[in-house]
């Protein structure tokens, strides 16, 4: 009898583990939970266990918009499922750290992803965490690549404010930089609407951090004054709901005290402080912002000074190269004028690469390309 019993149930786990609606709502969750770890007791290779965890957690975070999905009351059973993607997090970060470089761009895709979908789901506890092991394992091809496989008109905004957190790489700035371009270009067609920017899902606080970088790459002056509405809305926002408090206010100041170098951070820091000191936290914060988007523009901007700007320039070549082949090789009046400002930016890069002009010319070739991308 107990022989029989030692038989059914390894057969009642696997069959119970194996309906791909199973929720920790349901009793023999915990079969479920048991074929996991016989998986990862079976699997030796870190590398493959990385992979395996990664494969769960897809599976537990299907699990988590099912239950809210299905039964939003429920808190004891989101609790589980909650703590079972804490728990394969857990498992994964040490993973990580004994795996190889290979699987940098399923990690990236699953952060990505992850990390927009617990923002969405307002459970920003676990959005932190994920973030915290973008910015540990960041790759700016696998994370283009990543966004890429994204879909919305918005797909480039949010990731850009996903990888704020890992503004401290400058490869994250690079990538941020091109992401940005890519909205304007949108917004510049006219497929961004105010309506949708501000029903979009997301932390107000990075969203205006974000914007304000917008603002230091848009050159049209209507385009700006439209940056400009949204930002200063999402910023009444913001202050409606509480979330710029005198403590968000002084660790932003203090994180920028040491960053701002040039005259105009500077200026704009010390702005802040006298509004921070006459208790106007929500007017502090707007400097802050605009203080740590021009941080970010000079961190770029000396980059690219001492390491050149050829692979920069190569990017735009390359991308410039495939719209001449997608347009059957005809050169219509805005290629040919991309042609010259390419090559114009390509001798000033070779004769004067310290000029304050690259930066700006290849964000307008950038901006040029990414429209009519958009278009073609």
């Amino acid at each position: 009898m107990f022989f029989i019993v030692l038989l059914v149930i390894p057969v009642l786990v696997f069959a119970q583990a194996r309906q791909p609606g199973l929720l920790p709502s349901n009793p023999f969750y915990f079969a479920k939970e048991s074929l996991r770890q016989l998986r990862r007791a079976l699997t030796f290779d870190q590398t493959a266990k990385a992979e395996l965890e990664l494969k769960f957690l897809e599976e537990k975070a299907g699990e988590i918009q099912k239950l809210r999905r299905l039964r939003p009351n429920d808190k004891e059973s989101l609790e589980i499922s909650l703590n079972a993607y804490r728990y394969g997090l857990s498992l994964l970060k040490g993973y990580l750290d004994n795996s190889n470089d290979g699987l940098r761009p399923k990690v990236m895709d699953w952060a990505l992803r992850h990390s927009q979908l617990f923002i969405t789901l307002g459970i920003e506890e676990l959005e932190q965490e994920i973030v915290k092991l973008l910015v540990f394992y960041f790759d700016r091809d696998a994370a283009a690549q990543s966004v890429n496989k994204q879909t919305g008109k918005f797909k480039e905004l949010r990731a850009a404010e996903t990888f704020q957190a890992a503004v401290s790489k400058i490869e994250a700035l690079k990538l941020i930089d091109d992401l940005l371009l890519i909205f304007i270009a949108r917004v510049q067609n006219g497929r961004i609407t105010t309506e949708e920017l501000f029903n979009l899902p997301g932390d107000l606080l990075v969203r205006i951090q974000v914007l304000d970088q917008v603002r230091e790459r848009v050159i049209d002056p209507e385009m700006k004054s439209q940056i400009n509405l949204w930002r200063q809305r999402l910023l009444e926002l913001a202050g409606e709901e509480g979330l710029i408090t005198a403590g968000v206010v002084k660790n932003l100041i203090d994180s920028l005290r040491l960053a701002a170098t040039d005259r105009q951070s500077q200026y704009l820091l010390e702005q802040a402080e006298k509004l921070f000191d006459d208790g106007s936290y929500l007017a502090a914060f707007g400097y802050l912002t605009s203080a740590n988007a021009v941080i970010g523009n000079e961190v770029l901007s000396l980059d690219f000074t001492k390491n050149g700007w050829s692979e920069e320039l190569a990017l735009v070549k390359a991308e410039y190269d495939n719209l001449v082949k997608v347009s059957g090789g005809r050169q219509n009046p805005t290629l040919l004028l991309l042609a010259n400002r390419i090559a114009f930016l390509s001798d000033l890069a070779r004769n004067k690469p310290q000029s304050e002009d690259i930066l700006s010319g290849l964000r307008e070739v950038k901006l040029m390309l990414n429209v009519l991308r958009a278009d073609s």
